[in-house]
């Protein structure tokens, strides 16, 4: 954890660094930044991500749920109360894709200066079919956008 910790560091230092870069950038398989402006969007390509490569299954109402998702996040920020502006925010999504491997994406937003998606998983192919999901599921969200 602390080595991750140490690594988000300096990327942010490296990020914070560059100009007008592309909206959603990859830093190679498990590491993507995202212009600010489309954190909503983010959120949208990763719920499509999560319909689309993990691993649902039929209940017997005919309707379909994942046992394995599980999600959370926190943020701090520079004051008590609601009016604060959020200094940072962190969340994660768990789960299993449909070959029955974990995966982990977390995202990391630190006002004015960086959004970074960072994907884990122990499967090598795995983990650059997740990043092209999620690449092409950003781009296609952040193509609405504008």
């Amino acid at each position: 954890m602390k080595v991750v910790s140490e690594c988000i560091v300096g990327i942010l230092i490296i990020l914070a660094g560059c100009g007008s870069d592309p909206p959603v950038v990859s830093h190679g398989t498990e590491l993507i930044s995202v212009d600010l402006s489309l954190e909503r969007q983010v959120g949208i390509a990763l719920d499509e991500v999560h319909r689309e490569i993990g691993k649902w299954i039929i209940n017997s109402d005919n309707t379909k749920s994942d046992p394995t998702y599980k999600a959370g996040s926190r943020t701090w920020s520079n004051g008590p109360d609601k009016n604060t502006k959020v200094d940072c925010f962190r969340s994660y999504m768990e789960f299993h894709t449909d070959k029955d491997i974990p995966v982990r994406i977390e995202t990391v937003f630190i006002r004015n200066q960086s959004f970074l998606v960072l994907l884990n998983c122990d499967d090598a192919e795995e983990t650059i079919r997740l990043h092209n999901v999620v690449m092409e599921k950003i781009r296609a969200q952040s193509k609405r956008k504008t």
